[in-house]
């Protein structure tokens, strides 16, 4: 009798640990992605990059397909040589089916397209868009227009596709194309700039634009007669942007403060915590010539009318980059006093300082990185 009650205990306690062990693997799979180690949020994208990819190669054969993707890009909707997953679903082919539909069709994965993008949503209060970015789009364009047999060139071979997670620390990178089987497999190539310059690389990532604070938003809207501080003209001199990423974006975030962080204000110009405000995005030619542009960007606005007791910005300028790209710390220091603050960025900070306001006139900062001039009026 005691025998059959110990083997009761025994199977009862194993039930037991079974549950709470299950239990427990629900619980951590209920962790938002955004609150899981780096390495799974990079796992995360990059699984889910793939079925988008996969999807992309499966119809990269269809002279149709690839004329639409091109058609798409040349729009240039945020300004970069990119097109979003989502924009192509969503257009008729000539027989009448979605391209969304077809790529279901063609990766044998139903609504693999729709779960994709899906997964790209809600994820640290914001949605992101899968892209198809061909980096050199013009060079691609001049080969294929210089052949006699351009249509045809179009389906000559497939595109590689790489897949870009945000790692900026990498060169190279693998190419992905399809087996005899049609699925996403690594080949033999490494994928490096010179590569893509001279052969059609369709990088399948996130959109670093579409939804962000764009510079044209900032403004000193309002009727109040005060001076502001303002970034009178910049220029980017080094790529901070990884080529497979398109063009960068600069970004500001600035504390409005007293001489110890007392009366401390944040100036998000509309953007996110980590995001700031975008001075300007600049494209790859751009920072290779490392053209001046003249933008008017306002640092802060009606300054005296506003915080006539914070008279110190502490601001850091740099090259954004989404999630799931870690952050990186600015620090301040006023009177004894530290103030920090993240930002999202896979490079250092261009540019970090404290200004107090009346020095904004006139203000200029050159480095190996950045060169732009401030005002105050």
């Amino acid at each position: 009798m005691k025998k059959r009650w110990l083997q009761i205990l025994v199977i009862g306690v194993i039930f037991i640990f079974n549950a709470c062990e299950e239990n427990l693997k629900l619980k951590k799979d209920d962790i938002p992605i955004e609150l899981q180690p780096y390495e799974k949020q990079v796992e995360f994208v990059t699984e889910n990059l793939k079925v988008v990819g996969q999807s992309v190669l499966s119809m990269a054969n269809d002279p149709e397909f690839r004329e639409i993707v091109y058609q798409q890009i040349e729009k240039r909707v945020d300004g970069d040589d990119n097109v979003l997953i989502e924009t192509l679903s969503k257009i008729q082919m000539a027989n009448q089916t979605s391209v969304g539909a077809r790529m279901n069709n063609m990766t044998k994965m139903e609504g693999a397209i729709e779960q994709a993008l899906n997964k790209f949503r809600g994820i640290e209060g914001r949605d992101f868009y899968p892209q198809i970015y061909i980096p050199f789009y013009e060079e691609a364009k001049e080969r294929r227009l210089a052949n006699p047999l351009a249509k045809e060139a179009l389906v000559a071979e497939d595109p590689v596709v790489v897949l870009y997670a945000g790692d900026e620390t990498q060169t190279v990178y693998t190419g992905y194309m399809l087996n005899d089987s049609g699925e996403l497999t690594e080949s033999t190539l490494e994928i490096d700039e010179e590569y893509a310059v001279n052969n059609e690389v369709w990088v399948i990532s996130l959109n670093e634009r579409i939804d962000d604070i764009d510079e044209a938003a900032n403004s000193t809207a309002g009727t109040l007669a005060s001076p502001s501080a303002l970034i009178d003209k910049i220029r980017i001199k080094c790529h901070k942007e990884s080529w497979l990423a398109g063009a960068s974006e600069v970004n500001i975030i600035t504390f409005i403060s007293d001489y110890r962080f007392y009366d401390l204000h944040f100036e998000d110009y509309g953007g996110g915590d980590h995001e700031g405000g975008r001075i300007y995005k600049f494209s790859r030619s751009s920072v290779r010539y490392e053209s001046m542009k003249d933008i008017n960007f306002y640092i802060y606005g009606h300054w005296d009318s506003k915080r006539p007791n914070a008279p110190y910005a502490h601001y850091v300028i740099f090259e954004y980059d989404i999630w799931p790209t870690r952050k990186r710390t600015a620090e301040w220091e006023q009177g004894g006093d530290k103030l920090t603050w993240e930002y999202r960025s896979s490079d250092g900070f261009y540019d970090k300082n404290t200004v107090y306001k009346t020095n904004f006139w006139p203000y200029h900062v050159n480095n190996g990185c950045i060169e732009w001039f401030g005002l105050y009026q």
